[in-house]
């Protein structure tokens, strides 16, 4: 059968993903590291810039899609993951590149 699409063509071949017999073990979940039950800690201990990022997602609209500030959303991800001090990434300007700088999305 020819490929129905630009995207059947390029697309990664999953034949390799599967074995001709099954493994019929019991599947052994990975207990996580991290406590899915560790609560934000409240505003008056966080420092000041992840107290500042905090109060400022207080104001942002989560209830309709797409309303929130991307980029200074994904600067505060950012910084709560590598640190306030680690810079934020420059956009990477590229032809064609969804996250190229002035992209829809990333105000």
């Amino acid at each position: 059968m020819p490929t129905l699409s630009l995207f059947d063509l390029i697309a990664n071949d999953l034949r390799n993903s599967f074995t001709k017999t099954p493994d019929l073990r019991a599947y052994e979940a990975v207990v996580p590291k991290q406590d899915l039950f560790e609560a934000i800690p409240p505003l008056s201990q966080l420092s000041s810039p992840a107290r500042t990022a905090a109060l400022e997602t207080l104001e942002m609209r989560f209830d309709v899609p797409d309303a929130i500030p991307m980029r200074r959303y994904a600067q505060m991800i950012w910084h709560s993951v590598h640190g306030w001090d680690v810079p934020f990434p420059r956009a990477r300007e590229a032809m064609f590149s969804p996250t190229s700088a002035g992209s829809v999305g990333l105000e």
